[in-house]
């Protein structure tokens, strides 16, 4: 972050998100929901935080497979540098 404030750059935050079941089932709409709004709760924690550190920042959610999505978003966006992080979840 202290790149991101000495270029004075825009923070755009990613989250691929993907609901999981156990093999051979279907996942619910249910559980695709709550996917998604622990996904937004996750960004929406991260902007307070950087934001509490001056540095503002946009959100983006996707759903699908984390590296086909990641990519097609920084085609898509047209983004310059690119810093990644995980949560060390696996797949």
């Amino acid at each position: 972050m202290t790149l991101a404030r000495t270029l004075k750059a825009e923070v755009l935050l990613l989250r691929v998100a993907k609901a999981r079941g156990f093999p051979g089932t279907d996942q619910t709409e249910a559980q695709g929901r709550s996917v998604v709004r622990e996904a937004e709760g996750f960004l929406a924690g991260m902007v307070a935080r950087l934001s509490l550190r001056g540095l503002p920042a946009l959100t983006t959610l996707r759903s699908g497979e984390a590296v086909a999505a990641t990519f097609d978003h920084i085609r898509s966006a047209d983004v310059g540098p690119v810093a990644m992080a995980s949560r060390g979840r696996t797949a």
